[in-house]
């Protein structure tokens, strides 16, 4: 499963991002999260969607707010960007 951090489900680069998760695995899980952006608290709840499914990989798109959710995820797990 790839689990995809999805800013903006109408966005280009959301779509490709989910282009790319279908082409790593057939079972893809879109997440969006609503409310005032917080990178931090978005970060901490993808790090818990990763450690409660497990995916073979996190994907996001390619822009600032995704890079930066990502990044603070990685920090949450331990692990690498």
């Amino acid at each position: 499963m790839v689990l995809v951090f999805l800013d903006d489900p109408a966005d280009e680069l959301s779509r490709q991002a989910l282009g790319f998760a279908r082409a790593l695995d057939r079972e893809v899980k879109g997440v969006r999260i609503d409310g005032a952006y917080a990178p931090a608290a978005w970060g901490r709840a993808i790090a818990r969607l990763v450690e409660e499914r497990s995916p073979m990989t996190v994907v996001a798109p390619g822009t600032d707010r995704g890079n930066e959710v990502l990044a603070h995820a990685a920090a949450e797990l331990d692990l690498p960007l």
